[in-house]
Parts: C-alpha cells; sequence; structure tokens
C-alpha cells in the first residue's frame, strides 16, 4: 500500500504541474541566456552601451521580464543590464514556446508597451533623429508577427515638441494671435525654415 500510495501521489503532482504549466509554457516562468536567439545576442553585441562590462554572450548581460502568456508560450521583455535610463539601447520582445525562444521585435531607444488587447502589447518607439525632429513609431501584433502601424514625425522647438507641421503651423498661428512673435518665428524657423512672418 506504501508504493501505491507515492505513485497515487507523483501522478497527481504530476497532473498538477502539466495543468500549471500550459502546452509550451514552462512551469519555472524564467529566460536564460542560453535561450536566446544567437541573432538577438548578436544584435546586443552591437547595441551595448559604451563602457559595458558585462559581454552579451553572459547571463550577467541581459536582464528579462516576463510579461504573460501568450496562445504558445510566455511573452519577455529582454534588455541590457548596463542600460540606463535614456540610452538609446535596443530591448527586445521574445516568446519563448516549447519549440524554443523566438525576437518578435527588436525595440530601439525609448518604449512604452501599451495594454494588450491579445497576448501581444502594443509598443510605441521615440526616437530623437535631430534637435529638432523626434520620430514616434507604432507597432501592432498582426496574425503572425509585429507590423508598424505609425511612423510620424514630430518638430521640437527650444526642446519642446509641438507636432507634426500641421499642429506646428497652427501653434504658430496661436502665438502670433497672442502677441508671442518671438515664439512663432522659432517655430517657423525651426519647422519651415522661414526666417520672417
Amino acid at each position: 500500500m506504501n508504493r501505491d500510495f507515492y505513485i497515487y501521489l507523483g501522478s497527481i503532482v504530476m497532473l498538477c504541474l502539466l495543468v500549471w504549466a500550459a502546452p509550451g509554457q514552462s512551469a519555472s516562468h524564467t529566460l536564460d541566456v542560453k535561450e536566446l536567439p544567437a541573432g538577438l545576442v548578436a544584435d546586443c553585441q552591437q547595441q551595448a552601451p559604451e563602457g559595458a562590462t558585462a559581454p552579451c554572450s553572459s547571463a550577467a548581460a541581459f536582464a528579462s521580464r516576463r510579461l504573460g502568456n501568450t496562445p504558445a508560450g510566455e511573452l519577455f521583455l529582454v534588455s541590457h543590464t548596463e542600460c540606463a535610463e535614456g540610452d538609446h539601447c535596443k530591448a527586445w520582445l521574445v516568446e519563448k514556446t516549447a519549440a524554443g525562444v523566438e525576437s518578435l521585435l527588436a525595440i530601439p531607444g525609448r518604449f512604452e508597451l501599451h495594454g494588450q488587447d491579445g497576448p501581444y502589447p502594443s509598443v510605441m518607439t521615440r526616437s530623437e533623429i535631430s534637435e529638432a525632429n523626434v520620430v514616434y513609431q507604432h507597432y501592432q501584433w498582426g496574425d503572425t508577427r509585429y507590423q508598424k502601424t505609425e511612423n510620424r514625425v514630430v518638430y521640437r522647438v527650444d526642446g519642446v515638441e509641438c507636432g507634426t507641421a500641421p499642429q506646428c503651423k497652427h501653434a504658430a498661428e496661436e502665438a502670433l494671435q497672442a502677441n508671442r512673435q518671438d515664439e512663432a518665428v522659432k517655430i517657423w524657423q525651426t519647422v519651415f525654415g522661414v526666417a520672417w512672418i
């Protein structure tokens, strides 16, 4: 009877583990550097912050955060541990399945993850391309991959974003109506290359 009891108990534990770790998911909810795709590790090496002490091939180079479940496994956000806020480092959204780990999206620079309308969040990136221009790109999950759904260039005048060219034109007109000619001229100079009104 003692042997039967342990077999019965072991079967229940195994069944609980199988139910808890749904198909394609691990019970540990972790991501090991050895599981990362070679392309991601190579990309990390090229994007590592200047003076980084941890090579991208070591576990110390990566930080991963589990975001949740996907239909096939689990979603993780992976980044270089030595990237500080404001660095132009990449992060990666990766999916861990029973078949392995796949990089779904390389995210350049600053980004925000937005609410999920399913298992995959939408991603908004922000990249400064010059002192006067910032590019916002929006990515959403399609049927099988992330797709860019928006690419918007906005203008910045004296460190403040005024928006797209039509939005900045409107801001300049409002500044003129409020007798803020200097502000209007700066907007026209920066956005339209015109030094007069």
